[in-house]
């Protein structure tokens, strides 16, 4: 199981809850940030550290677990974070990102991850770029695969 290091597509209350189960979650509404914020989708679309604290501290409630406790099943993988630069025009880091052919490249990348490490490419919200993470067992695999995605990307 990962842990939310910068940039992942997990829904980090119910990955708490699953933490504290020992149950791997997976969802797609909450996204954390390069920056280290975590985006909680269904309520904000920024980061909110105050947002963040409250969400953990009611999974600590709810789990009667230490925070060390729940912080434990966590290790940390490599990370790589690429930036491809997309025209500044409207619509394109849209038409990227709905593309089949990256969602097939996504789909494709994770697989070879073989649930030991995590994908995520967004659109910034705040410049002309598409970001690309991955989080693998070893650097190299997070690079390799990062750089197959932004070649996809460059394709598009």
């Amino acid at each position: 199981m990962l842990c939310l290091e910068q940039q992942a597509v997990l829904d980090p209350l119910r990955f708490l809850s699953a933490a504290a189960a020992r149950i791997p979650i997976w969802t797609h509404t909450t996204a954390q940030a390069v920056d280290g914020h975590m985006i909680f989708t269904d309520y904000a679309t920024t980061g909110d550290g105050q947002l963040t604290a409250l969400q953990f501290l009611d999974v600590l409630a709810r789990s009667g677990k230490k925070a060390s406790e729940l912080a434990s099943v966590c290790p940390q993988y490599p990370q790589v974070l690429l930036n491809v630069a997309v025209s500044h025009e409207r619509g394109v880091k849209d038409a990227i990102m709905a593309s089949d052919a990256l969602s097939a490249a996504i789909a494709e990348e994770e697989g070879k991850l073989s649930g030991e490490g995590r994908v995520l490419v967004r659109p910034s919200g705040t410049e002309a770029l598409i970001r690309v993470m991955v989080e693998a067992k070893t650097e190299q695999i997070a690079l390799l695969a990062a750089e197959n995605l932004v070649n996809v990307i460059k394709m598009l």
